[in-house]
This record gives structure tokens, C-alpha cells and sequence, in this order.
């Protein structure tokens, strides 16, 4: 349950910096054009924010980790994470 707010308030935070587009592409086989997320999702992985599995699925209800939105929000941001 914690990861899933977490996975809301990165998409809330992202929205407000990066406008919403729509690809026009089916990039993830789990991803259905009636997901609530499509766009968000598709529009993070073209900016190579967010990214699949091998086989081309997404896997939207699989839980987020701490270390993983750490690094969806640095990448995000273009945080500098030499130091």
C-alpha cells in the first residue's frame, strides 16, 4: 500500500513539471489503452524516466521501492549523482 502512494505522488510531481502527451504507441502488452495511467506511463518511458521488463510488459501492480522512485526522480530532474 505504501509503494502505491508513493507511485502516485512521483506521477503527481512529474506531472507538474513535465507536460502529459500522448505517444500514440502500445509500449507496454499489460498496459491496455483503458488503464487509468497509459499516458503517464508511456509519456515517463519515452523520457527513459521509467522502463519495462524484457518481455515488453510493464507490470503496473507490482510495488514500487524507495530506491526506485529515488531514481525515477532523480532521473526526472536531471539530479547530478556524481557525489
Amino acid at each position: 500500500m505504501r509503494s502505491i502512494k508513493y507511485l502516485a505522488l512521483l506521477f503527481v510531481i512529474l506531472s507538474m513539471l513535465i507536460p502529459t502527451v500522448a505517444t500514440g504507441q502500445e509500449r507496454f502488452t499489460d498496459v491496455g489503452s483503458d488503464y487509468w495511467a497509459k499516458t503517464e506511463i508511456e509519456f515517463l518511458a519515452h523520457q527513459s524516466i521509467i522502463g519495462g521488463y524484457n518481455d515488453g510488459t510493464f507490470k503496473p501492480s507490482n510495488n514500487v521501492t524507495r530506491a526506485q522512485a529515488a531514481i525515477m526522480i532523480a532521473a526526472a530532474l536531471n539530479l547530478d549523482l556524481e557525489n
